[in-house]
């Protein structure tokens, strides 16, 4: 139930994605596009304060609930929050005195931006807090809540920025919508680890020092790994915007959050594997682990192939029929790119997930942040001469040489196994059945279906989802999940029509 509910909170986000890009980008203009991805990204600077508070509050909300120690929890959440206010009341006053600068470096006379700005920054100030209270329902392990609340959330947001947008107020109106609908949601968390928790008590009296080390000792271990997401999603659209400008960063963005959107549902089953692989390892599970790390980033790979072998191939018509022929040309050459870099960093994520849950994620966390560094630093030095591409192109180098090639190392030195061995059946499968599965595409486009009309696409879109998923079905999961997932069939069958897929023994 929990892998169904964050699958779902990850198909409400592709949803908006499909749905409300287009006509964003339609209504505001490239340029106008550029601006809203520039103001979203601004902020992502100052989620670098968080420290790994999320990912402590997490990991340590599953070990006092599993020990019932609810004081201990109390506290815990008392001082993840108090941190936290703290530190969102700093990012608030710091970007409230300095809107017009930042509007002036990035050479932006748009007189809503600063509004943008402003909104984005409150919505994240708040969010530094009540992201503890999710953070405290996923330790719980009530992914069915948070999908629900975020899916709920997510579609009262596009609606609302349909609506503005549609009325003709603007960047605006934009920057209301979103803050409003991010407060809603941020209080529905609170209010529903109330009521799953009733002895939730968070007071400036419970905070404490002790819980305060704890965290800190735990979020020593991301704190790399967090400053370096946030340095890459801030830094490099603010390279872009300042070198080739903010209609240039609406081709990057975009692409970029097609393929992240896409990922989201891997990503969503990090979020369980973590919990899981603490408890395992508490008990001893270490075979199990083991398994589950084979199985699991095999299975989040196979998944990500389904999509990105339609888009390796049709991405660049998708593009131009979703969006205009423009978006095809400026933005379809970056997504071949991209898609390597993003196949061979997945085919880890359920390793890096692991290693978080276990405490074992110092050494990735480290290299995490050199990789961005060294991210940031070439898109500086590539972006003048070779354009978005030459960025692209270096990013995606770094991905593999570090999310995939390193990160395996890193896994199979702490759990001292074989390092090819354990990749061979991870990749060796699912990447033969991706090649057979896009020169079949290939073919289709050249010789069928070239992908001119949003009717071809999904025909062919739907069609090369229900093949590869059939094949995949029994050369990619195990024995033991294929007879699970059977056996549920046959019962649902039979409950519903009398008859099931196996005959019943006389």
């Amino acid at each position: 139930m929990n892998v169904f509910w964050s699958w779902m909170s990850a198909f409400g986000l592709i949803l908006n994605a499909i749905l409300l890009t287009p006509y964003l980008i339609r209504k505001l203009g490239t340029d106008q596009y550029g601006i809203w991805a520039l103001g979203l990204s601004l902020v992502e600077y100052f989620w670098m304060i968080d420290l790994g508070v999320r990912p402590a509050t997490v990991k340590m909300t599953a070990e006092f609930k599993a020990l019932e120690s609810w004081d201990q929890l109390n506290n815990l959440l008392s001082t993840a929050a108090g941190y936290s206010a703290v530190m969102g009341l700093a990012i608030f006053g710091l970007i409230s005195f300095n809107t017009g600068a930042i509007a002036h470096f990035y050479r932006i006379t748009n007189p809503e931006f600063p509004l943008l700005v402003h909104a984005v920054s409150l919505s994240w100030a708040f969010g530094l807090v009540f992201n503890v209270f999710e953070a405290a329902l996923e330790g719980f392990q009530r992914f069915d809540i948070t999908g629900r609340t975020f899916i709920c959330f997510v579609l009262a947001r596009s609606l609302t920025l349909v609506l503005v947008v549609t009325l003709g107020y603007g960047l605006a109106g934009m920057a209301a919508a979103l803050l409003g609908t991010q407060l809603l949601m941020y209080l529905s968390f609170f209010i529903s680890l109330r009521r799953i928790h009733p002895l939730l008590h968070i007071s400036p009296w419970n905070i404490t020092r002790k819980a305060g080390r704890e965290i800190w000792l735990y979020a020593r271990q991301v704190i790399s790994a967090m400053l370096s997401a946030r340095l890459v999603s801030a830094a490099i659209p603010s390279l872009i915007t300042r070198i080739l400008g903010v209609r240039s960063l609406a081709y990057y963005s975009f692409t970029q959050k097609t393929l992240d959107y896409a990922g989201e549902g891997i990503g969503r089953i990090g979020l369980i594997t973590a919990p899981r692989a603490a408890d395992w390892m508490t008990r001893g599970y270490r075979p199990q682990l083991m398994r589950l790390a084979e199985y699991g980033n095999r299975y989040c790979l196979t998944l990500w192939l389904v999509v990105a072998t339609f888009l390796m191939i049709f991405g660049k018509a998708l593009f131009g029929v979703w969006i205009n022929p423009e978006f095809a040309e400026k933005a379809g050459v970056l997504l071949p790119v991209m898609l390597v870099g993003y196949t061979f960093w997945l085919g880890q994520f359920v390793s890096a997930s692991i290693l978080m849950g276990v405490g074992w994620y110092g050494e990735y966390s480290g290299s995490l942040m050199v990789e961005a560094v060294l991210t940031v630093a070439g898109f500086a030095l590539v972006l003048p001469h070779y354009g978005l591409i030459g960025g692209v192109a270096v990013s995606t180098l770094l991905i593999f040489t570090n999310r995939c090639v390193n990160l395996s190392r890193i896994f199979a030195k702490k759990f001292e196994i074989k390092l090819v061995p354990f990749l061979w059946r991870i990749y060796r499968v699912p990447l033969c059945l991706a090649v057979v599965d896009g020169a079949a595409l290939w073919v289709v486009r050249r010789t069928w279906l070239p992908g001119t009309s949003l009717r071809q696409l999904i025909e062919v879109g739907f069609v090369n989802s229900i093949v590869f998923a059939a094949v995949a079905f029994w050369l990619v999961l195990e024995p033991d999940h294929r007879e699970i997932v059977v056996a549920q069939m046959d019962q649902k069958l039979r409950r519903f029509t009398g008859h099931g897929i196996r005959n019943k023994p006389a």
